[in-house]
């Protein structure tokens, strides 16, 4: 039967945050004692950074913080005298318009809450609960119950504290734990009594990698237990492919072991389980999925959907036996804090891997730990901990010998000498145009007709001519763009060309995942700013995603006033690798990046 999810504390932000955060964290004769005290302790933990003995009370502080900003960025959205148009019983439609702001946080899964005033007796509930199912240039609104009234309707949109809560959660159980011996450890960590000597490879780019085959025996051995082992490494050298196959000898050598692997997008996670799949029994590995993952369901591989609690093409709560009778769990950072909810036991995992921890918070990264790992009966930690990633996502660069790359060269060669590579020995090219960046002027999104065209004219080389022999599938095929409008305008044209197959999608989409060819449109254009591509991890994250071959396409004049797209531009004018336009790289219009990576309300992406 399916396992009930108990409520978690309801952790309020204190009032004395709350006091502090509206007068700008500054001394102020007015504050109530307790908040007097917070911000003296603030700023003792700021100078003494963090150490065992603040850890956790610094990380509830600025949870509290970040939370109690987040609620106040979600008040701005609420509409008043707000009207609503029925599309369906309970599905209802809010036109961007109505907002005094750009609603530019709400997503799809953002709760909604209409209070219809007082419109009669036994006439239905006057505050109706729902969330948002859609987000493009409309807002669709899906409520547990059917509005009585569609016009005079006070609209909000309260935040989802479900991660806050989990994240609390996690705290409350690290908190009794040895944090000197796990996060800040002065002395050798234990080493196994009974060490794996032996190991028959999975994957045979592995056995070739000295650096990977010593870091799998690592894992599995438990060598760096209490403290996590970390898997540090530039984009391209083989951090997924080592997790999985530290992962596959752990369900070979350790047959009483239990492994949690999570990510922090459900993208990684699925990319993760598919891998683990070509070689573990699909009786031996469960993919749990949040509830608000069924609405991507169509776009994912099936033989993930069908080792998981959506197998039946719907969202299910899972069964204890869902857990008790597999030995690898797959699930985003965030779903694993479920597990204590639905009351499984905490020392059911001996393993806990978190991927990408490069785009993670620090706080949510506990959760697993936090929340799973920890025996709380004898205050240890129960779990051997693995952390993967690049907290940077690091720029373009040449790196030293000792980071070695081992892709298949089947793979990542055969694009070299490609007739339409401006440099054959360079499987990589930056197309210059001057496109017209075109703004929708309800959802604010952007998107570009000419870096669209240019994108549909390489898909039907590549569809058309074989590279060096290679057969280019659509399934090969992955564009990457920033903006949802750019996405959507894609999608489209080369549905049009009976191309479906083809992924198009966000930075964010493709973090942890490659593809043999990947095609990126810029879209900004005419403007003195790159917007939120000038958040460099950004960049890293889509130039490091093609397994072959890079195609970028974007204006330069506008590219080369960020300081990161300076210098791309200047490495593919350094190895010839332009086509396109011609243009002069220059300085002189640099500008300071923008703090957090660009403006806040053309850059989000709501693909």
């Amino acid at each position: 039967p399916p396992l009930t999810l108990s409520k978690l504390p309801v952790f309020p932000v204190p009032e004395y945050v709350q006091e502090v955060y509206l007068y700008g964290f500054l001394e102020n004769p007015h504050y109530s004692r307790n908040a007097s005290l917070w911000l003296e302790r603030l700023k003792a933990y700021r100078a003494k950074q963090l150490n065992a003995d603040n850890l956790t009370d610094y990380l509830r502080s600025l949870d509290q913080i970040d939370e109690f900003d987040s609620h106040l960025q979600m008040l701005r959205y609420t509409v008043e005298n707000g009207t609503l148009e029925e599309r369906l019983p309970k599905e209802y439609v809010l036109t961007i318009d109505q907002f005094k702001v750009p609603p530019v946080l709400l997503e799809v899964g953002s709760h909604v809450q209409v209070n219809c005033g007082v419109i009669g007796r036994n006439s239905g509930p006057t505050i109706v609960r729902g969330t948002i199912v859609e987000r493009s240039s409309i807002i669709l609104i899906e409520t547990e119950t059917p509005l009585k009234t569609l016009r005079s309707l006070k609209i909000e949109f309260p935040l989802n504290r479900l991660q806050y809560k989990l994240e609390y959660t996690a705290l409350v159980h690290m908190s009794r734990l040895d944090f000197s011996s796990i996060l800040f450890p002065k002395i050798e960590s234990a080493k196994p009594t009974t060490p794996a000597k032996t190991f028959d490879w999975f994957q045979s780019c592995i056995a070739e990698n000295e650096q990977q085959t010593q870091a799998i025996k690592n894992i599995v051995n438990r060598t760096a237990y209490p403290a996590p082992y970390i898997l540090f490494g530039p984009p391209g050298t083989g951090k997924t492919c080592t997790i999985v196959e530290a992962v596959l000898q752990i369900w070979k050598m350790r047959p009483k072991s239990r492994i949690l692997v999570t990510a922090t997008s459900n993208y990684a996670c699925n990319e993760l389980a598919k891998r683990l799949l070509k070689y573990v029994t699909v009786n031996d590995l469960f993919r749990y999925f949040s509830q608000t993952s069924q609405r991507d369901i169509n776009g994912m591989d099936l033989k993930v959907v069908q080792v998981s609690n959506m197998h039946y093409g719907i969202y299910e709560t899972p069964a204890m036996q869902d857990f008790v009778q597999t030995r690898i769990l797959v699930c985003t950072v965030m779903t694993s804090g479920r597990l204590l909810q639905l009351g499984v036991d905490r020392s059911m995992y001996d393993y806990i891997f978190i991927d990408e921890c490069g785009s993670c918070r620090e706080l949510s990264a506990l959760v697993p730990i936090g929340c799973v790992g920890t025996d709380t009966t004898n205050n240890r930690l129960q779990a051997s901990v693995v952390l993967a990633g690049d907290p940077l996502q690091l720029g373009p660069q040449f790196y030293d010998a000792e980071l070695r790359a081992k892709g298949d060269p089947t793979i990542t060669h055969w694009a070299v000498n490609w007739h339409h590579l401006p440099n054959r020995k360079l499987p990589m090219l930056f197309h210059s145009v001057v496109g017209f960046m075109q703004q929708d002027s309800i959802s604010l999104s952007y998107w570009n007709v000419q870096e669209a065209q240019l994108v549909y004219q390489y898909v039907q080389i590549l569809m058309k001519e074989e590279i060096n022999g290679q057969i280019v599938r659509q399934e090969d095929i992955g564009i990457v763009t920033p903006y949802s409008k750019q996405v959507e305008f894609i999608k489209n044209g080369l549905s049009t060309l009976g191309l479906d197959n083809i992924e198009v999608g966000s930075v964010n989409q493709y973090q942890g995942r490659e593809k043999p060819v990947i095609i990126i449109s810029a879209v900004r254009s005419n403007r003195t700013t790159v917007g939120f591509l000038a958040d460099p991890r950004r960049l890293n994250v889509a130039l490091t995603r093609a397994q072959a071959l890079t195609i970028v396409i974007g204006n330069p004049e506008n590219l080369m006033r960020n300081v990161t797209w300076y210098n791309f531009l200047k490495m593919m004018k350094q190895n010839r690798a332009i086509t396109g336009i011609s243009f002069t790289l220059t300085k002189r219009h640099l500008v300071p990046v923008e703090e957090g990576g660009g403006e806040t309300m053309d850059g989000l992406d709501f693909a």
